[in-house]
């Protein structure tokens, strides 16, 4: 019974730290990645327009974005991806973790 109450807790609280974890990177997101990728992570078309970029490069929100390695999602934020600058001097390690993290429940398949 106790081994089975410990397993129950630990699922609890690694779904409390994973909703605090998405809800800290929604604030980051928000702060940091939503003035170019816009709240709902698909883009902002005028932005693109400026910037001479095909608006579907700024969707966070394709299927190809939301299917790459978390690694690769950080790496790119981090270090800089096309037109895009690296966000490691703007952000901690751990933001930038956490806004991924967010900006992957933006793609994420609506449930029915």
């Amino acid at each position: 019974m106790k081994k089975t109450f410990s397993l129950a807790l630990a699922g609890l609280l690694s779904v409390s730290l994973l909703s605090a974890a998405v809800l800290d990177g929604k604030k980051v997101y928000g702060a940091k990645c939503a003035v170019c990728h816009g709240l709902d992570g698909k883009g902002k078309p005028a932005l693109a327009k400026s910037k001479k970029l095909d608006p579907a490069a700024l969707d966070l929100t394709k299927e190809a974005t939301v299917k790459k390695p978390l690694a690769d999602l950080v790496k790119a934020t981090s270090d800089g991806t096309g037109k895009m600058t690296g966000m490691k001097s703007k952000m901690t390690a751990e933001e930038i973790n956490a806004a991924v993290q967010y900006m992957l429940t933006l793609g994420a398949p609506a449930k029915k």
